[in-house]
C-alpha cells in the first residue's frame, strides 16, 4: 500500500529540521504552545489524481503529495528570508524517501512569495509537490 500520510509528514519535517538547525521544523498541529522565536511548520497532504490521469501514470506511483511550509520569525524579515532559503535548498528538487519509497524530485509550486508581517511575526509560505 505504501507509506502513510504520517510517515510522509515525519520525513519532510525531519528533512527541514536538519536544514534549519539550530531552529526547528514542526508538524502544523505540533507547534509548541510557547512558540519559538523562529521556526518552520509543515503540513503534508495527498494530491488526488484525476481519473483521466491514472492511465497516463499507470507505470508510476500515482500517489502524489504536497508539502506546505511556513516560516516564522519574530526577529526580522531578513531572518524569515534566511529560513525560507534554507527550506528551498532542502526541498526544491529533493528526492524524498519515505519508508523505503523514493519519490520524484520535489517541485516548487507558485511564485516567490514575499514575507509579510502578521501580529508581530514575519511569515512566508510555499508549496512543494512530489
Amino acid at each position: 500500500m505504501g507509506p502513510t500520510l504520517d510517515e510522509h509528514q515525519t520525513a519532510v519535517v525531519a528533512l527541514l529540521d536538519t536544514a534549519v538547525a539550530p531552529k526547528h521544523a514542526h508538524p502544523v498541529d505540533e507547534v509548541p504552545a510557547q512558540r519559538p522565536v523562529e521556526y518552520v511548520q509543515v503540513q503534508v497532504t495527498e494530491i488526488f489524481t484525476a481519473p483521466d490521469q491514472l492511465l497516463l501514470n499507470a507505470t508510476t506511483n500515482v500517489r502524489r503529495y504536497r508539502a506546505t511550509v511556513w516560516w516564522f520569525s519574530r526577529i526580522s524579515v531578513s531572518n524569515a528570508l534566511l529560513l525560507r532559503e534554507k527550506c528551498f535548498e532542502a526541498l526544491r528538487f529533493a528526492r524524498i524517501t519515505v519508508a523505503g519509497d523514493t519519490y520524484p524530485p520535489a517541485q516548487y509550486e507558485g511564485t516567490e512569495d514575499d514575507v509579510v508581517a502578521i501580529d508581530g511575526w514575519f511569515v512566508g509560505s510555499a508549496d512543494f509537490t512530489y
